[in-house]
């Protein structure tokens, strides 16, 4: 039985309008999310992880533009494709009729995100009907998932005390409007609605962003407790701290490019095999160990299709002297000219791997 839920190919995120060149949100992505994982996609600001969610679950669509490449997921051990166009010698035609395939591609997702898919946004307040109030939301709920018919009452309840909103609020809470909700409470509304769904997938896009640690800590629990539950939980954040508590498996990310992938998460704070810009991240928790010059940079803002590391720019590789396998050839010239496959970790049984040229 196939442990892969989704299954990421060539994935490209790029839009164009009529006076400029395309570009590139996201650039050659190719990822494995097994089942019933908690998954943590890390990277600074910018770094393309909302967009790469986005992307995959179809979310969100690019307009003027065309999310490009091959998307499948494993339903019931049977693969079901959102995308399936990763031949890049068509890619112009994509870019030049993007509502044609847009459109494709909102016919194939749309089953999926009914039945598979959860998702928390950063600000759930402007996903929410402002017109109606959080009953009303379980009430649209509860018609479409309510498979064993529990009554409303104990299905709304059920629900926004597993989101962490204590029992003697829940009355108080039923009656307001996404306006009067503070920030955590919308948050773990939102989680509540997700949950009544009973989704395989759960995404949290910075799901600790503007709200106090009190609530933090209860968005910890409540997400802890469903781990292993055969749902896969994907989480998105720049803050490595908040994952540590939390996930299985990381994937970096910098400049729409995946640069790495860690399959345990002990295996971050081993600094020896990381990628140089994932170190950076780790050493970046620990301001002791960051120098005056190893301080994370901006990101670089996404624009042309990606032939080379984008982290080739940064300095680092001029610091390694020639290519291992060809002493004639530097490592700038080799990482600013071609982009790395996939290395394997060598010392690693569970096939973390990264995205870089450099060998010891």
């Amino acid at each position: 039985m196939n442990n892969t839920l989704i299954e990421v190919r060539n994935l490209y995120s790029v839009y164009k309008t009529n006076t400029s060149k395309p570009k590139f949100i996201l650039n050659d992505v190719n990822i494995d999310i097994p089942k019933g994982k908690t998954i943590g996609i890390i990277g600074e600001s910018g770094s393309g992880k909302t967009q790469l969610i986005s992307s995959i679950c179809g979310i969100q669509l690019l307009s003027p533009g065309v999310i490009y490449g091959n998307v499948r997921f494993n339903i019931n051990n049977e693969w079901v494709s959102v995308y399936n166009n990763d031949n890049n010698s068509e890619m112009d035609y994509y870019l030049n009729n993007p509502f044609k395939a847009n459109k494709k591609v909102s016919s194939n997702i749309r089953s999926v995100k009914r039945d598979l898919i959860g998702f928390i946004p950063q600000d759930p307040k402007t996903y929410l009907n402002p017109f109606w109030t959080v009953d009303t939301l379980f009430k649209q709920s509860h018609k479409l998932n309510n498979n064993h018919k529990i009554p409303f009452d104990e299905f709304i309840e059920k629900h926004l005390l597993s989101a962490g909103i204590r029992d003697n609020k829940i009355d108080d809470i039923k009656r307001k409007r996404p306006n009067e909700l503070s920030g955590g409470e919308a948050q773990r509304v939102m989680m509540g609605f997700v949950f009544s769904k009973s989704p395989k997938i759960i995404i949290a896009d910075e799901p600790t962003t503007g709200v106090d640690v009190t609530t933090q800590k209860k968005i910890i629990e409540t997400l802890t407790a469903l781990s292993g539950n055969d749902i896969t939980i994907i989480l998105i954040s720049h803050d490595l701290g908040f994952l540590d508590h939390l996930v299985d498996e990381y994937f970096v990310m910098y400049s729409g490019f995946v640069c790495e992938y860690i399959k345990k998460k002990e295996n971050i704070y081993n600094p020896e095999n990381l990628h140089p810009y994932t170190k950076k991240i780790v050493q970046s928790l620990d301001k002791n160990k960051l120098s005056k010059n190893s301080r994370l940079e901006t990101t670089p803002e996404h624009q042309e299709f990606l032939q080379y590391c984008p982290y080739s720019t940064k300095g680092f590789c001029s610091q390694l002297g020639t290519d291992i396998d060809n002493p004639k050839i530097t490592y700038t010239e080799k990482c600013r000219t071609s982009l790395p496959d996939k290395k394997i970790d060598s010392n690693d049984d569970i096939n973390s791997w990264k995205r870089c040229w450099y060998e010891k």
